[in-house]
């Protein structure tokens, strides 16, 4: 990891991945991000992967598509607090060029998947 003193919009501009460690974020419902998904889907580029934990993008905005939801096994996990913890990961695209095939795979449908 290395800490840089720059303009946080640019530094997201840039990103490839976007990780949210979001199991602690308010949010007005207990789940959507309303704000944080605004604020992504204003800067990132067509193509950023976004994870989050525990809490959802608001599936309002056309530019967020879950693509993946992994589920935390009691079984498998040496902190039991933690089981039943979900991560969800999206793709943000920009809706205006869903005939670019690179933007979007309007065939796929969210994968369910066990961590």
């Amino acid at each position: 990891v290395v800490m840089v003193d720059a303009d946080f919009e640019a530094l997201m501009r840039a990103a490839d991945v976007v990780f949210m460690y979001s199991t602690a974020m308010p949010t007005v419902d207990g789940v959507t991000m309303t704000d944080f998904t605004a604020t992504l889907c204003a800067t990132l580029r067509p193509g950023t992967i976004v994870i989050t934990t525990d809490k959802w993008l608001d599936q309002g905005y056309d530019e967020a598509e879950l693509r993946v939801e992994c589920v935390g096994q009691t079984e498998i996990l040496e902190n039991p607090e933690c089981a039943g913890s979900r991560c969800f990961l999206w793709r943000v695209f920009d809706p205006r060029a869903e005939d670019d095939p690179s933007q979007r795979d309007s065939t796929a449908q969210p994968n369910k998947g066990e961590a």
